[in-house]
């Protein structure tokens, strides 16, 4: 029973190593898992809230479309696991084609046999010979690029399984920060959260303060560069310091990576005073047609909508008070200053800070991604820097022959062939 168990264990074994070398298949799963990944690289991703927002806002159709098919969170849904897991298995049974025949080529005796049907291939009789070898004579150049093709698919399944660790254990965060605001080091810091099956709540490694946020600008007024100046409070082991992340400069700190995202502008803190109590609120404001515009709506009907210049940085706002869409009035609200906003009513500027839209991400499959690369790398190295070129002069039949055969590129040898035959052949 054991006996026929193993029997049918190899059976479907060389079945499935079979179905997954197919070139159909591979070319299958190669287009299908390219056509995910140019989709995950079109559409805005989780948990990129707003943008996926403003992508349903600027295309509706499509927008409904994407989010009932659930294409705003690609790398992390099961079809996509799928595909690359596919991709691995067809990977795998590659491998275990081609290492054991190179143990096999690596090691093989020339013979005769070998030359049968070898590209260069002269035979004359033995008197026109220069010299005649007592014994066959056999030549290898250029073994190592045996190694290339093996080494390259070995580099590639490395990277495949780089993207399997991504895709089940990575994390990332993202969320709107504004200057003053402190990242605690604890799980739910950020706004917006997602991560793969296996993943861990992302939490930083020592706590952290936006110190400043820093934009510099063409003389056009158009964005040069968004920094920010971070202050990292001491825990863990970790000394307290102060760095500084950028676009695209990111900033390492243990395991998790912060990035710092186009998106930035201008956050008013307000503090709305009524008859029932005061209560803060946080308006972010985004450049639109080179001005900082936002607004919120407070209370019932009342709407309050912001907007100032970008350069220099601004001081006051220009606010309009609106009921119902009817304006009501138009005032400068300086920082520290206060506006009337009818009977009872209140509000208070308390500061303008900058925002920036920050993210973060912990990706353990870094060290197995740039192994992969290096690998791959490395083979294509052995496969185009090195070719196997097999060359022997042999009696046979009364004939010396004199023959060349190489692993690929065979035109390239011509020359080559001559020479030896030269050196052979009267």
């Amino acid at each position: 029973m054991n006996e026929q168990r193993a029997s049918w264990a190899a059976a479907f074994g060389k079945a499935a190593v079979a179905f997954f070398r197919r070139p159909l298949v591979i070319v299958s799963e190669v287009a299908a898992f390219a056509a995910g990944a140019a989709l995950a690289a079109s559409l805005p991703q989780q948990p990129g809230e707003e943008e996926v927002r403003r992508f349903a806002e600027g295309w509706p159709t499509l927008g409904r479309v994407t989010a009932a098919l659930g294409l705003h969170d690609i790398t992390a849904s099961a079809w996509f696991l799928g595909l690359a897991a596919l991709c691995f298995f067809s990977l795998v049974a590659v491998q275990l084609q081609q290492w054991p025949r190179l143990f096999r080529t690596w090691g093989a005796r020339l013979e005769p046999a070998t030359f049968g049907r070898a590209p260069y291939r002269r035979a004359v009789p033995l008197e026109v010979a220069r010299s005649v070898p007592a014994e066959p004579r056999f030549r290898v150049a250029g073994r190592p690029g045996l190694l290339g093709s093996p080494i390259f698919h070995l580099g590639l399944l490395v990277l495949v399984v780089a993207g399997l660790v991504r895709m089940l254990i990575f994390r990332d965060v993202v969320g709107r920060a504004y200057e003053g605001q402190r990242y605690e080091a604890a799980p739910g810091a950020f706004e917006a959260e997602r991560g793969g099956w296996l993943s861990r709540p992302f939490a930083l490694p020592q706590p952290l303060t936006i110190e400043e946020v820093r934009e510099e600008r063409y003389e056009s007024s158009s964005l040069r560069q968004v920094s920010v100046r971070l202050s990292l409070e001491a825990q863990g082991g970790e000394p307290a310091t102060t760095a500084v992340a950028a676009i695209n400069s990111p900033l390492d700190l243990g395991g998790v990576r912060i990035y710092v995202n186009n998106a930035h502008g201008l956050a008013a803190m307000l503090e709305l005073v009524a008859p029932e109590g005061a209560r803060p609120l946080l308006v972010l404001l985004d450049e639109r047609g080179g001005e900082w515009r936002g607004g919120v709506r407070p209370a019932g009907t009342l709407e309050l909508r912001f907007r100032s210049n970008v350069r220099p940085r601004p001081e006051a706002l220009e606010t309009r008070i609106l009921a119902d869409g009817v304006l009501l009035g138009i005032a400068e609200l300086h920082v520290g200053a206060e506006i009337a906003l009818g009977p009872g009513r209140t509000l208070r500027l308390q500061g303008l800070p900058y925002w920036v839209q920050l993210r973060g991400s912990h990706d353990p499959s870094k060290p197995l991604f740039f192994a992969g690369v290096v690998i791959g790398i490395a083979g294509v190295v052995l496969l185009f820097g090195f070719t196997r070129v097999e060359t022997g002069v042999f009696v046979e039949g009364g004939q010396l022959v004199v023959a060349l055969r190489s692993q690929r590129f065979a035109p390239l040898y011509a020359e080559r062939f001559e020479a030896l035959c030269k050196e052979w052949i009267a």
